[in-house]
């Protein structure tokens, strides 16, 4: 089927405005699928459609602002004439939505005649103002015309007399002036209380000594006494350099802080408390032979051991590690197990050291 074997305006038409049957609709898409001429009629067809819609929107819009001019000077029945209008217009405009283009239209857009408006000129007779003579005796009011709803114009004499005194005596009200007290100044005659410290005056003292720990070994002491200051009883607390509190004993070496609090809580700190190290003499002894060991101190140092036969030879060394557990089990470098008498050194570090003297037996 080609192009040429439609009737083109009226199956275009019928076919925008939805007024074919499905077959008949299902056969026109697929021609307009592979034909190129018509889908440039189509496309055609749909662009006036749009262009008369437009243009009629364009006459709706200068009909209402003639409608909205001419309601604004006679009233309700230009409204509601032009409520009805838009009402009429409206449905036909959106009737036309329910069609396969955007806004389909069939037939050309007509001329909406609006008749002429015919205005009517009311008067209203208004009365004259007149002066309003007020005497000692009393007011008269001027007469007045009201205009009456059965009627062009209608006046009615309005007439009022009121009887006002000739002179009018109001006693003057006397008033007192309120006493304001000066809350400033009361409140500046009492005594304000001054917040006191009750530690501000309070010094604590005491002697404090500390001794230091082998080399390797947990064993300083914090030794505090003769507190004085303050009031009864005392509380100590000792912190280390991770500040975590620890005891007065069993201390590693280190640097402390000692707090003293009295039963009124105030305090005092006491820093740079040092627990040092010294050179411990051991004297080890064990059996190899029941699977016995000499486990060697720990530090917070590196160190190397050496160990002596009793004739001075150097008999075994190691490196030792900070932190770590180590064992000798007796043996010599070469891997020689023998009994005796042997000396042992360990030197750190930070120069400190540790020495002693190791028996195997059997």
């Amino acid at each position: 089927m080609s192009a040429e074997e439609f009737n083109y305006h009226q199956m275009i038409e019928e076919y925008l405005l939805g007024a074919m049957t499905s077959p008949e609709r299902l056969a026109f898409e697929k021609e307009l699928e592979k034909n190129s001429a018509l889908q440039q009629e189509v496309n055609a067809h749909r662009l006036a459609n749009d262009i008369v819609i437009e243009r009629r929107l364009l006459d709706v819009k200068a009909t209402l602002k003639i409608i909205d001019k001419q309601a604004s000077s006679n009233g309700w029945k230009w409204m509601l004439g032009a409520g009805l209008g838009l009402v009429l217009l409206g449905g036909y405009y959106f009737s036309t939505l329910n069609t396969t283009s955007p806004v389909p239209v069939k037939q050309p857009a007509k001329t909406i005649a609006i008749p002429p408006i015919k205005t009517q000129r009311v008067e209203t007779q208004l009365p004259q103002a007149k002066a309003i003579t007020a005497s000692k005796k009393g007011v008269t009011a001027p007469q007045a015309s009201l205009p009456d709803e059965g009627a062009n114009t209608m006046s009615s004499p309005v007439q009022a007399s009121t009887e006002l005194p000739a002179r009018a005596e109001i006693p003057e009200a006397k008033t007192e002036a309120p006493v304001h007290q000066d809350k400033t100044e009361e409140n500046a005659k009492k005594p304000v209380p001054i917040p006191v410290d009750p530690c501000k005056w309070v010094t604590l003292s005491a002697d404090i000594s500390t001794h230091a720990t082998c080399q390797g070994k947990s064993e300083g002491i914090v030794r505090v006494a003769h507190i004085k200051g303050g009031t009864l009883p005392y509380k100590t607390a000792l912190f280390d350099e991770r500040n975590q509190e620890s005891s007065l004993s069993s201390l590693s070496k280190g640097t402390y802080t000692l707090v003293v609090t009295d039963n009124k809580g105030c305090s005092q700190r006491f820093e740079k408390l040092k627990v040092a190290t010294k050179v411990c003499s051991q004297d080890l002894v064990f059996n190899p032979s029941l699977g016995e060991s000499w486990e060697i101190p720990d530090s917070e140092q590196d160190g190397t051991l050496k160990i002596y036969d009793n004739a001075g030879t150097l008999y075994f060394w190691k490196e030792i590690q900070a932190f770590e557990k180590e064992h000798w089990s007796g043996r010599s470098m070469n891997g020689e197990q023998k009994q005796g008498y042997f000396l042992f050194e360990i030197q750190y570090k930070d120069g400190s050291s540790a020495q002693g003297s190791i028996t195997l037996v059997k």
